[in-house]
């Protein structure tokens, strides 16, 4: 005998506020909105499929003139479109069940890979992208794009050259705290801010600094040989004391050895002077003889005494 009684849930209403105390209504309300456990839409899910392959083809034609590596185009599509794949999917699969985990994923770190591998002006450009396909499968929300997008562009100002261990660190850094910054005055916008939250806001953004410069060392130190390039850590293998080659050449061409760590010097000075490179300078300098080790004692700085071209015609040293 009780008459049904209809609601009706107007386009944009706001059901409920952040941090509000709900009560049964505004949860039966949020339930059949299907806010509580959002259905997935396989359509919703293959359009924004279908928008990051559009968008990897669109990041490939652009990176030939922006990138500073181009030998390679068909690994840099691919390293495009599953960054691309990997982003929209956590953003489809993660943030709906844990909502704090689209301010804990580190999507900035794909396009800090990309500026390592491939440089600026490419990386920003692929960073937008990577950005929005996070905020587009997460749902769409204005928020996390702008609070990625800082994260992302502050990462790269501040990051520019990651040429030390330390920099990763200050990327993580950098990432936390604009995150964090983001958070608390998203939470101040909407009006509902309560200082209790601050921790929770600090532990997320930390969590998300920590990740990126995880995830940015180990591709770093795993992408460079699939993607055919040299990054610092493998340049800093190189420019060890220690590395079996330079040993070699300390112990059969002391000489050779002295004067390559003579020129290294004067290379890195002056590549610091040019905005060019130092440690790659550098590397290169400290092999750029490594020839002599075939015949360390044909050359004048390796002869401990005797001169083994004293016996030889001039043509038979040169040819040597």
């Amino acid at each position: 005998t009780v008459q049904p009684v209809f609601y009706t849930v107007e386009r944009d209403q706001v059901i409920v506020y952040r941090g509000q105390v709900i009560n049964d209504f505004d949860a039966e309300r949020l339930a059949s909105a299907g806010l509580t456990r959002p259905a997935f839409s396989w359509q919703k899910t293959l359009g924004i499929f279908l928008l990051t392959l559009v968008f990897s083809i669109l990041l490939l034609l652009v990176g030939p003139r922006y990138a500073k590596l181009t030998d390679h185009p068909r690994r840099l599509l691919w390293l495009v479109t599953v960054f691309s794949l990997a982003i929209t999917v956590s953003g489809v699969v993660l943030v709906p069940s844990q909502p704090i985990l689209a301010y804990v994923l580190p999507v900035s770190a794909a396009s800090l890979l990309v500026l390592i591998f491939y440089g600026f002006t490419y990386a920003v450009i692929a960073g937008v992208c990577f950005v929005a396909f996070f905020a587009l499968a997460a749902g769409g929300s204005f928020e996390l794009f702008f609070i990625h997008l800082a994260a992302t562009i502050a990462a790269l100002l501040f990051a520019r050259r990651i040429a030390t261990i330390t920099s990763f660190l200050r990327v993580g850094v950098v990432v936390a705290v604009v995150t964090f910054v983001g958070m608390t005055a998203f939470s101040l916008l909407a009006a509902n801010f309560d200082p209790a939250n601050l921790p929770k806001f600090m532990l997320a953004a930390a969590l998300q600094g920590a990740l990126t410069a995880s995830f940015v060392f180990a591709g770093t130190a795993f992408l460079a040989g699939p993607l055919g390039t040299v990054t610092f850590l493998q340049l800093l293998e190189l420019e060890n004391p220690r590395h079996p080659l330079l040993r070699r050449l300390a112990h059969d061409a002391p000489g050779t050895y002295s004067h390559s760590l003579r020129i290294a010097g004067w290379v890195e000075d002056l590549a610091e002077k040019v905005e060019a490179d130092p440690l790659l300078a550098r590397t290169q300098a400290l092999y750029h003889d490594i020839g002599k080790l075939t015949l360390a004692e044909y050359f004048v700085e390796n002869q401990r005494g005797s001169n083994p071209h004293e016996g030889l015609s001039p043509k038979e040293s040169a040819d040597i």
